[in-house]
């Protein structure tokens, strides 16, 4: 069996990947796909309460009963409507096995209802209407309409699809569709909202957050059993409130034995256009997932980030600029202005040890060097939009040649393994993917190259490029790359920024800045798929969806020289010149809101994360680090907690 062989259950029980990851893969296993909308991955409906100002993920009540299928979320509904008929279904008459919906919870209607303002299914939805767009009054128009109609409609049992947690744009009505007026004089745009949420992408990131919420976490395994489990159909599905017509299970008929040629046609177009199960998968009670570590206390900076605090200053890691630095398998790795690569060690220390944190700073003495063949006009320029050191730690990349190369040094003496020319200009910039395996490079000759990297082989990077990337007019100043994005985000110095498909290459669409004409200096990729800008001409920051709409712009007010995600993708770390010093800020990702600021004796150049993002480290112009981490106060109390969790 696919599911047992793959392990997936246990890694969603072990906490190793999302909700959402862990659905949307038994949607694949159970034959759902994006490419036909009469299987299309189902989701469910987890929060409840459209109404408060504020959604609380702590109350029980937010939340809805996830052991029941929607349609027996109501009680009385169920029982003098969907129940009544079942029991007095006359089988022998209506020539069908009895059945409680006679609509279903996914289907191709459903999936066009919700995505109607967004292509291609807008031309979908008005091809099923005959040409034109359906009633305005029976169209997607409100959140908390659309969940009441799901609680009191006789024929809506509808559960969600995908995009509800991950596509905040089908909520607008981006294309300015004229979509007619409804009876009470509101004409149809984007999407209401719940009293919650201000903006589609707070609602998106909100409903996100409850699909991940510890409520959800330890009932989902109740859900997953009424859709892909042992209570889809059979007695337990009785008992559950969970039986639909029965040509929407799989192999429930046998089309090939209808000899009547309108009676097959008319079970074809049940099974297309009125909803489908998913293939069973689990044929026993689904485990639960194992609750929370309780021993596991969080330390993190991002967790306790009003306690974080600059412990030390380690001088001379560097004999110029911190350009870029890097923390794997207890080392600090440098690069310097001067092209010099340090090799430190490092330990996160126990909190018993103030500080928490062990950093020996290596020796002077021992000399290596990148430098050969680094362009004297890119030195003094040099910082991490030029450097990537690999996942093991073993070796660094460069850019910023004379002979139009990039390169791959060895860490541990700065031997050069390999050179790959394939632009026609100088390299200035890359990026290697958070796993280490893909590498993507910019250039002046105005392209962008996409190599595949392996560092168990002799050969560290593909001789040719998978894909050479174009649409710039200028100098590429920046690129990112997410792999399970599935994108490669580029931008040039007269302001373009791209966003291209990386597995096949193609262009996406443009990112267009509100300011026209302003060159780029640094474009990331959060885990969360958040895209964020910097431009130093106006100092601004700004964040975008996936699909290039603009959340929001901020005048950062200082000159920002260094950049960093949060593994979880909700924060990004910032760190620059303010005066004659520095400065380290921390934005929340979706709001670019400052939850952290600490200013520094000198302007900052790189920063690094330790393991477990307990520490964050700052290389500054002077070649010194600073090391923040949390408050010995804030140390203490966690250490505590933890004993007393272990029954110390």
């Amino acid at each position: 069996r696919l599911i047992e062989k793959s392990g997936l259950t246990k890694l969603w029980q072990e906490r190793k990947i999302s909700n959402f990851d862990y659905l949307m893969m038994l949607n694949t296993i159970a034959g759902r796909t994006y490419n036909d909308l009469s299987q299309y991955p189902v989701m469910p409906w987890v929060v409840r309460d459209y109404e408060s100002k504020k959604l609380d993920l702590g109350n029980p009540d937010t939340f809805r009963d996830l052991s029941k299928p929607i349609g027996a979320q109501d009680p009385e509904r169920l029982e003098t409507h969907f129940l009544q008929r079942y029991r007095e279904w006359d089988t022998e008459m209506m020539q069908m096995p009895p059945f409680m919906y006679g609509t279903h919870y996914s289907s191709a209607g459903y999936v066009l209802f919700y995505m109607i303002r967004m292509e291609p299914f807008t031309t979908e939805g008005i091809r099923l209407q005959s040409g034109h767009f359906d009633n305005p009054n029976r169209m997607f128009n409100s959140i908390p309409a659309a969940w009441n109609g799901c609680q009191t409609g006789f024929a809506d049992v509808k559960e969600l699809i995908p995009e509800w947690y991950c596509l905040p744009e089908m909520f607008i009505n981006g294309n300015g569709y004229d979509m007619g007026t409804r009876d009470d004089g509101e004409k149809l745009a984007d999407v209401e909202l719940p009293p919650w949420a201000r903006t589609p992408e707070e609602f998106v990131r909100l409903s996100r957050l409850a699909l991940e919420s510890d409520y959800v976490s330890d009932n989902l395994h109740s859900w997953i059993d009424l859709i892909f489990g042992d209570k889809q159909k059979g007695p337990k599905a009785e008992k559950a409130f969970n039986v639909f017509c029965h040509y929407t299970y799989e192999n429930a008929i046998d089309i090939d034995a209808i000899e009547d040629e309108a009676q097959k046609q008319s079970v074809l177009v049940q099974i297309e256009e009125f909803g489908q199960c998913p293939s069973q998968i689990f044929h026993k009670p689904h485990p639960q997932r194992h609750p929370k570590e309780e021993e596991d206390v969080d330390i993190s900076v991002f967790n306790n980030i009003t306690s974080i605090k600059m412990y030390a200053r380690k001088a001379s890691v560097s004999s110029g600029r911190v350009a870029c630095m890097a923390i794997r398998n207890d080392v600090v790795i440098s690069v310097g202005s001067d092209c010099g690569i340090g090799l430190h060690k490092w330990r996160s220390a126990t909190s018993d040890f103030i500080p928490p944190f062990s950093f020996d700073v290596e020796k002077k003495s021992r000399k290596r060097s990148i430098r050969f063949g680094i362009e004297p006009s890119m030195l003094d320029d040099l910082d991490s939009r030029m450097f990537a050191v690999s996942v093991d730690g073993k070796y660094i990349f460069s850019c910023g040649h004379w002979d139009n190369s990039f390169k791959i040094s060895q860490a541990e003496t700065g031997k050069i393994v390999q050179s790959i020319v394939c632009h026609k200009d100088i390299v200035t910039c890359l990026a290697l993917s958070r796993n280490g395996k893909i590498l993507v490079t910019g250039s002046k000759d105005t392209t962008v190259a996409v190599w595949s990297v392996d560092v168990l082989k002799g050969e560290l990077a593909s001789s040719d490029p998978i894909h050479i990337l174009f649409g710039h007019d200028d100098e590429v100043s920046c690129v990112a790359v997410d792999v399970d994005m599935d994108i490669v985000v580029s931008s040039s110095k007269d302001g373009t920024c791209i966003i291209s498909e990386l597995r096949y290459g193609s262009y996406v669409r443009s990112v267009y800045p509100p300011e026209e004409h302003v060159a780029v200096q640094w474009v990331g990729i959060s885990s969360m798929g958040t895209i964020i800008t910097y431009s130093a001409a106006n100092l601004s920051l700004q964040s975008y969806s996936i699909n290039a709409r603009l959340y929001r712009m901020i005048d950062a007010k200082v000159r920002l020289t260094a950049f960093l995600f949060s593994e979880d993708g909700k924060f990004l770390l910032a760190g620059g010149r303010r005066g004659s010093g520095g400065v380290v800020l921390v934005y929340a990702c979706h709001s670019l809101q400052l939850v952290f600021k600490s200013e520094t004796p000198f302007p900052i150049r790189s920063i690094a994360l330790s393991e477990k993002e307990h520490h964050l480290l700052a290389g500054m112009d002077d070649g010194s680090v600073c090391v923040f981490a949390l408050n010995e106060s804030v140390m203490r109390k966690l250490t505590l907690l933890k004993l007393q969790l272990l029954g110390f």
